[in-house]
């Protein structure tokens, strides 16, 4: 049983932190406890590493959880005076409930960077260190990656890890023992032994690698990573309690953030639908125009192509977006990326769009009004059309604010593993005002794509079996896709091409279905696309601005 509370540390020239402590229950200043500090990867925040710090905190271990510089709740941009390990570190040692004898640094990915910042400016300040499948973007270090000065050092890496040729310079993961960077940093002129400690606990220069079968992310919720890290605290950290590491009780909370994360999802079906049914908002409520859409084989080759689209653009897009320079207008290196993937996209479905009315429908009399963006007789009615906008917001707000009351209340987000709904600060706020038009428009064109020419049997589906086909239409070709990027590390020992931008789609694998089934929900309810859409825009907008780090400062 530990007590988790929520710390705002304001540091170097005002720079303020934030990060969550973890007090086992019976800690005092009187009964100080030694300690953890800990820190997620890059475009994460410090809930992705709440699996391991609950662990850890049940063991009798203080944790300091922390939100890297541009992430999370902490100020920024990126980078900013160590990503905050030499601050935040030394502000953990300074708590009287902690035995600054025995205190170990646990970073993932990037927070590998916070963990070399802590332990260059507390060089006898901490007992171990454990990497969790970091490496990537981690600085060289003369080919090393950590320096023998460095005490008790326990990588981790995973069998399937996607940055390995990144992060080690081999092509496979089955090639990291016998990396340079890895023989150099520990040592050896042979490839390294999996599992044996070279040189002395006792002494501070261990040195060990353990390679579990785990991709970079799953490392986040993997019973044998964990497993690693709380041996590895145990064997070098004096002080907790002996509860075994297979002793886990994590996933638990996983099981309960991801049904919260389904509930959230579910729970804008019902709300729309009733509020539809209130006196302001039932005249949205129509039947849905007459198909003239594509037919027959034509019907089977656009869904084809549509599905094709997603996939085929996106490594490369994403990689132009993210490699873009970031302005305070747009001050997220992620979420460039797939803000141009998404606008790129948008375009490339409103070609088609065109394409198909002026070669394909207008032949069948198909207008506007069919495609559900216009009203029979009256064309654009902006009155609906910003009423529309309305209900989206009315949908959104109470979600938004069940979201808020779950994190103050349970301190943890609707999530899971790498996705996740989270409350927004102010400057995340601003980034997402700066995004949301961008990522919307994708979402009308698609929206016309999807009801104005590629309605199931012709538009005589029923409801279910059209958001079934829908979900195919949008998803399928990214599941098809992902499944022979991985095929090579699952099945043989390579990685994906790609891997950075492959890996930066596995949001998609959930959001796009969950995309299609409530553009159909809503398209079947109002006759057109203008609800689904605007809602859409605003919950993608808002899911991938409130994770993103920070390039730059926001306006």
């Amino acid at each position: 049983e530990a007590v988790v509370k929520d710390v705002k540390y304001v540091g170097t020239n005002g720079f303020a932190w934030f990060a969550r402590l973890y007090i086992p229950k019976g800690v005092t200043n009187e009964n100080p406890a030694p300690a953890i500090f800990m820190s997620h990867g890059g475009d994460g925040v410090n809930e992705a590493m709440g699996n391991t710090a609950l662990e850890l905190a049940r063991r009798g271990y203080v944790v300091l959880n922390i939100d890297m510089s541009g992430h999370g709740f902490s100020d920024k941009p990126i980078r900013a005076y160590g990503m905050g390990g030499a601050e935040l570190f030394g502000y953990l040692r300074s708590l009287d409930i902690v035995d600054t004898t025995n205190i170990t640094l646990i970073g993932m990915s990037m927070g590998a960077e916070p963990v070399a910042s802590a332990a260059d400016a507390y060089p006898d300040g901490y007992s171990s260190i454990f990497y969790m499948d970091s490496g990537s973007n981690f600085p060289m270090r003369d080919a090393m990656f950590a320096p023998e000065t460095y005490r008790n050092v326990m990588l981790n890496w995973g069998t399937e890890d996607e940055y390995t040729e990144m992060s080690y310079g081999v092509s496979s993961p089955l090639d990291v023992p016998g990396s340079v960077k890895m023989m150099k940093t520990f040592g050896v002129t042979e490839p390294v032994e999996i599992g044996k400690i070279y040189g002395s606990i006792e002494d501070g220069t261990a040195r060990v690698l353990r390679m579990p079968a785990d991709t970079h992310v799953s490392t986040l919720d993997s019973v044998r990573t964990i497993y690693n890290a709380i041996d590895w605290v145990q064997m070098t950290t004096e002080g907790g309690n002996e509860l075994s590491p297979s002793n886990q009780i994590w996933r638990w909370k996983l099981l309960g953030t991801s049904f919260a994360l389904i509930g959230a999802i579910l729970f804008m079906f019902p709300l729309g639908g009733l509020l539809l049914e209130t006196p302001y908002f039932k005249s949205l409520t129509e039947t849905t125009p007459e198909f003239k859409g594509l037919k027959g084989y034509v019907w089977w080759i656009a869904a084809l192509i549509t599905t094709i689209l997603g996939p085929l653009f996106h490594n490369w897009l994403y990689s132009k977006g993210q490699g873009m320079t970031a302005t305070s207008f747009w001050p997220q290196a992620q979420t460039n990326g797939y803000m141009v993937y998404t606008v790129v996209l948008g375009g490339v479905t409103l070609l088609l769009v065109v394409f198909n009315h002026f070669v394909m429908t207008r032949k069948q009399g198909a207008t506007a009004h069919n495609y559900g963006l216009t009203w029979e007789g009256k064309g654009l009615d902006w009155r609906k059309i910003g009423k529309s906008f309305l209900l989206a917001i009315c949908i959104l707000v109470p979600l938004y604010l069940i979201t808020l009351l779950m994190y103050y209340l349970f301190k943890v987000d609707f999530r899971f593993s790498f996705l996740k709904i989270r409350v927004m600060d102010l400057d995340r706020f601003k980034a997402f005002l700066g995004y949301l038009i961008p990522f919307s428009i994708y979402y009308f064109v698609f929206g016309v794509m999807l009801h104005g020419f590629l309605r199931f049997k012709n538009g005589k589906a029923s409801l279910a079996i059209e958001m079934l086909v829908n979900i195919a239409i949008w998803a399928l070709g990214l599941y098809v896709w992902d499944f022979f990027n991985y095929a090579p590390a699952f099945f043989g020992d390579g990685l994906p091409k790609n891997a950075f931008t492959v890996l930066r789609a596995f949001p998609l694998l959930f959001l796009w279905p969950t995309y299609a089934l409530l553009s159909t929900y809503f398209f079947r309810k109002t006759g057109r696309i203008y609800v689904g859409a605007f809602l859409i825009g605003i919950l993608a907008t808002w899911i991938i601005a409130s994770g993103s780090s920070f390039s730059v400062l926001p306006w």
